[in-house]
């Protein structure tokens, strides 16, 4: 089998990470394949090379994490590809909240690209959490993180994504199984998904999907 790729972008917070690990342990499980995530957050540049900007109310100007140049490509990229050409690896599961800006996925056969669209109240009640482990001031989140999303983290008329709603009412079992029944679908020939339960069909979200 030949290693499949498969993106998940979307802002900060609305469930990528959970939906690559749920993809992972779902592959690994039901299909006896092997899988890997690549997670861009584990590849920023070194902290004296990020961009810094000032906010009102720090004393000091802040680290710009969320711009494209905030990311080392060449480490990024290299860390894909390594993963693809793994042996062991069936199927390689990239995220990132810019993975869909710029060209960091040029020249990659992405078998699969999903889309987590969340809303901005939303995104920001999450981030903006005390409890978060990713907590950001709300000035941060105003005038960096979202903005930084609008520009740069939005999916083009083009592209040929997978996109799905994350509401505030949006269940986490839900979503993970949504997303596992796309990947399923998409990856292994309309094949349902082996189920650990007794749940039934109606119990399976039905994918509110557009393109944006």
């Amino acid at each position: 089998m030949t290693c499949k790729l498969i993106a998940i972008g979307g802002p900060t917070q609305a469930g990528k990470s959970s939906c690559a690990d749920a993809i992972v342990m779902m592959v690994r499980e039901k299909k006896e394949l092997k899988a890997e995530v690549v997670c861009m957050d584990d590849h920023f540049l070194p902290h004296p090379k990020l961009a810094k900007i000032k906010l009102r109310n720090c004393s000091k100007p802040v680290k710009n994490y969320e711009i494209p140049e905030s990311i080392d490509r060449e480490q990024f990229r290299n860390a894909i590809v390594r993963a693809m050409q793994n042996e062991d690896n069936d199927i390689v599961v990239v995220e990132g909240f810019l993975v869909f800006a710029g060209n960091f996925l040029d020249g990659l056969s992405t078998n699969l690209k999903l889309y987590l669209h969340a809303e901005k109240e939303l995104v920001r009640n999450r981030r903006c959490n005390p409890d978060s482990d990713k907590k950001q001031s709300k000035e941060y989140f105003d005038k960096i993180t979202w903005p930084s999303h609008l520009q740069h983290g939005l999916l083009t008329s083009s592209s040929d994504a997978i996109c799905i709603n994350i509401l505030s009412s949006t269940n986490k079992s839900d979503l993970l199984t949504q997303v596992c029944t796309i990947v399923n679908t998409h990856l292994f020939g309309n094949q349902a998904v082996a189920e650990q339960d007794e749940s039934s069909d109606e119990d399976v979200i039905v994918a509110d999907l557009a393109k944006r």
